[in-house]
């Protein structure tokens, strides 16, 4: 069995003490640094300089990003919307169709327009996929000869 003197033992815990509050103090010390340096740069947005500049910098991304006017984008999408309502089915594989994002397996491009979105229909009562769908924006119906049932 080992002893510890009890002045050592004091000694320690005198130590520790002293160790934990000198990091209690540090902690709080740079949570007051921290709330200053937020109010700070708060005032600063909400100042005249402040609000320029970052109105600015927004600005300049955003003009940036833009390849196409949203203007143009409309005038683009009320030229296609149901212009193929009427028009004979196109047949296409869906595993040769461009994919709307990376986050859908079904969602596809249309075909016809090429800025419109076929969606992949499921049967209301089986929940299988249909291999027949319509384009969201040209109207365009497209029959997908690799998945799905025939819609009845």
């Amino acid at each position: 069995m080992v002893t510890v003197d009890p002045a050592v033992f004091g000694v320690v815990a005198v130590f520790g003490g002293m160790i934990g509050f000198l990091l209690g103090r540090a902690a709080r010390k740079m949570e007051e640094e921290c709330k200053e340096r937020d109010k700070k740069t708060r005032a600063w947005y909400m100042s005249k300089e402040g609000y320029e500049e970052y109105s600015s910098i927004l600005h300049d991304l955003m003009e940036s990003a833009k390849a196409v006017t949203v203007e143009e984008d409309y005038r683009k999408a009320d030229e296609l919307t149901a212009i193929n309502r009427d028009a004979a089915p196109i047949r296409v594989r869906h595993a040769d169709l461009e994919k709307c994002s990376d986050n859908s397996e079904f969602r596809s491009d249309c075909p016809a327009c090429k800025i419109g979105v076929l969606c992949v229909q499921r049967d209301p009562e089986t929940h299988e996929l249909l291999s027949e769908d319509r384009c969201l924006l040209c109207a365009q119906r497209v029959i997908l000869e690799d998945i799905g049932v025939q819609a009845t």
